[in-house]
This record gives structure tokens, C-alpha cells and sequence, in this order.
């Protein structure tokens, strides 16, 4: 069913026109969660100085979405030294570890982080958001991202660095039974010479095999629709992710970069690329993005891809 709460602005509308115009960028060879680079190097080409523009601009909160409250610099910093995160911990990941319930708030805003519990997102068996998900053609993983379908046909969003178009998708279970997934049909990625992605970072690959898929996240917790970060940042939401590598984690939202990049504190690491990416308030979550980058030398901040702007430009319906 259809989850959409919000709706395109006037400079929603400019980014649809950009990204059609948008040159497919090849992306890097390891398709392992992208080291994000420490300073940009390269000019950014004149469609993604468009995309940086519209994306950085201020956005309105709808009038859908409910208590919205204004979130500035000296609040998110207050809140960093803060032991509690802004929603009950009893809704962060209900059904395991009670400790992480009962955490304090000591690693520079990260509320939440359990890897052992979700272990088996190694090995899924089918297509589930955070899921590992292997790219056969160039030898990478990555991770499930949002479930969306326009029409008959079903996708699953992701980042543009997991792939190229046309490559070719499996998953596997406990068992090392393999099943295939689909191609790539969609990536675009804003990345610089040393391999640094700075821009737009955004894929879908569509599933066409026979294997079993979820689209609902494999949480407690009701999907509510979906919301920009800047929406997100400005109603003051924890920001949770789930990967592959490193499993359940949650933070605070740290800041908006360019070309649908937005940064928030969590712990993360390679091949949670293109993993699911929601913000989290007492009344359940709402999809927001996909994993990006992160750098080896800081594992507790994440570059993520906002998901609002593909749905809207390739008229997709998320499924949660």
C-alpha cells in the first residue's frame, strides 16, 4: 500500500528534471559499504551542482506530519551529552537485547547498537531490508534497502555505488542455498577522483528471480510513510539503520550535505551500503534513506541518500 505522508515541492520539481538529465556515473569497484571521502576534491559536474542546490535549500515540513518541533545547533549538541535519545528505549528494538534499553548515551550520540541479535541478516535467505545482498557480476555486497513497486513491477531502493547497471543479484541462507535476485536497472552516483562520494548516491534493482522477499522492515514497529531529512532533523527523530555487517543501530541526527546526503551518528561499517536508513518516533518509523559511506577512520558517523526524491522521480509506491 501506498505510505507517502508527504508532498513534492517546488524544488522537488526542479530535482526530477535534473536527474532526468543526469549522466549515469560509473561507480567504484568494490561494492562494500563506500569509504567516504575526508575533503572534496572534484568540482561537481553541472547536473549535481543542480541536485546539491535544490537539496540544500530549506524545506517546509508538511502539514501531514504531526509535533514538529525546530531542532538548532546548540540543541543537538545538548543532546549529544544527553544519556536518554528523544523516543521511549523500550520502542528502539523491543523483542532482544533489554541492555541496550537500559544504555547510556556515552558515544557521542549513539543511542543504540546491537550486532548479535541480527547476525542472521548475514544470511537471510530471502530479500529483507538490511539483508545482505551480493552483486555476482562484480563480486561486492551490499545491503537491502526499501522495498517500493510502480505498477507490476517491484524494486528495491539502494545506493548507486552498489552497482552498475545491468549487474546481477543473489542472496543466500544459513545453508549457502543461493537465489537470485535481480539486475540493476537504475544507479547514479555523484564520486570523486579518489573514490569519495560527495553527491547523489541513489539505485534500483529490480526483482525479477525466484527468491523470497519481505518488504516490511523485520521490526516491532509500525511504518508510518516516509519523510525527508530535513523533516526529520527539524521534528528532532532518532535515525536508525539496519546493515549486513553490523546489524541494529540508532543515533542522532548530525547534519544535511549535498545531493541528498544527510549525516547522522550510529555505528556502521562496510557492506551496510544501501542498507534501510528510518527515523524513529514513539509512534513507529518512517522510511528516510539508504546507507552511503563512512570512513575507516570514523566508524560512528554515516553518510546516507534520501530516498524521498527517487520516489517522487521514479513514481514509486515504498512498501512497509
Amino acid at each position: 500500500m501506498a505510505l507517502h505522508t508527504t508532498t513534492a515541492s517546488l524544488g522537488r520539481n526542479r530535482l526530477l528534471a535534473a536527474l532526468s538529465a543526469a549522466v549515469l556515473l560509473t561507480s567504484c569497484s568494490n561494492t562494500d559499504a563506500g569509504s567516504a571521502s575526508d575533503s572534496q576534491t572534484t568540482t561537481e559536474n553541472s547536473v549535481g551542482a543542480e541536485i546539491s542546490e535544490i537539496l540544500a535549500a530549506p524545506t517546509t515540513p508538511t502539514a501531514t506530519l504531526k509535533n514538529t518541533t525546530s531542532a538548532s545547533t546548540s540543541t543537538n549538541r545538548q543532546q549529544q551529552n544527553s544519556a536518554e535519545p528523544p523516543v521511549r528505549r523500550s520502542v528502539i528494538d523491543p523483542g532482544n537485547d533489554a541492555s541496550g534499553q537500559r544504555g547510556r548515551d556515552d558515544n557521542r550520540g549513539i543511542y543504540y547498537h546491537n550486532s548479535v541479535d541480527w547476525e542472521w541478516l548475514k544470511q537471510p535467505g530471502g530479500i529483507v531490508p538490511g539483508g545482505r545482498i551480493v552483486n555476482e557480476t562484480r563480486n561486492g555486497t551490499c545491503s537491502t534497502g526499501f522495498l517500493a513497486s510502480k505498477g507490476e513491477r517491484l524494486f528495491i531502493i539502494t545506493a548507486g555505488h552498489c552497482g552498475d547497471l545491468g549487474d546481477q543479484f543473489y542472496v543466500s541462507d544459513a545453508q549457502n542455498n543461493w537465489s537470485y535476485v535481480g539486475e540493476m536497472v537504475e544507479s547514479y552516483l555523484q564520486e570523486s577522483a579518489d573514490g569519495g562520494i560527495y553527491g547523489t548516491d541513489i539505485g534500483l534493482i529490480e526483482i525479477t528471480g525466484d527468491a523470497r522477499y519481505r518488504s516490511t522492515l523485520p521490526l516491532d514497529l509500525p511504518m508510518q510513510g516516509w519523510i525527508t531529512p530535513q523533516e526529520a532533523q527539524q521534528r528532532n527523530m532518532m535515525i536508525c539503520r539496519l546493515g549486513a555487517t553490523t546489524g541494529y543501530s540508532c543515533g542522532e541526527f548530525e547534519s544535511i550535505g549535498n545531493g541528498g546526503l544527510f549525516y547522522f551518528r550510529n555505528i556502521s561499517d562496510r557492506g551496510d551500503s544501501g542498507g534501510a536508513i528510518f527515523a524513529v518516533d514513539d509512534s513507529g518509523v518512517w522510511a528516510l534513506g539508504v546507507s552511503s559511506n563512512v570512513s575507516d577512520s570514523n566508524k560512528t558517523l554515516l553518510g546516507a541518500m534520501e530516498i524521498g526524491s527517487a520516489i517522487n522521480h521514479w513514481g514509486l509506491t515504498i512498501h512497509g
